[in-house]
């Protein structure tokens, strides 16, 4: 997309009409920034995006930003992550959870699991 993925999320807060674009997965609404995934500086800022909703615990943003057509499988381990440098990201740890493509426990490091606290199960 011509804004990229940080440029249009700034770009949707302007109003409430366009902040519903980002619930758009399409090609009309925030789908439309999955053109410039190709390039190493649009991947970048899509980890930004991710570790900044690790930051704000916002699962909402997460989710927005994950339904975004092939974005998921390109960032695997998400879980892991926020485990790793965000473990109070709750809502996110939630999110990532109950997502299907969650890793498997043995993909989490004793040290992460040794972390995790009654309000992760």
């Amino acid at each position: 997309g011509f804004f990229g993925i940080r440029g249009f999320w700034k770009v949707s807060s302007v109003s409430k009409k366009v902040l519903k674009l980002r619930d758009d997965p399409s090609r009309l609404g925030f789908g439309s920034v999955c053109s410039g995934f190709c390039s190493t500086s649009e991947r970048e800022g899509v980890w930004k995006m991710i570790d900044h909703c690790f930051e704000q615990d916002d699962a909402k943003a997460l989710q927005q930003v994950l339904a975004l057509k092939g974005l998921s499988g390109r960032y695997p381990k998400l879980l892991r992550r926020v485990l790793e440098k965000k473990p109070g990201s709750l809502k996110c740890v939630k999110f990532l959870m109950d997502r299907e493509s969650t890793p498997f426990c043995v993909e989490l490091s004793l040290d992460i699991l040794s972390k995790m606290t009654a309000e992760h199960l």
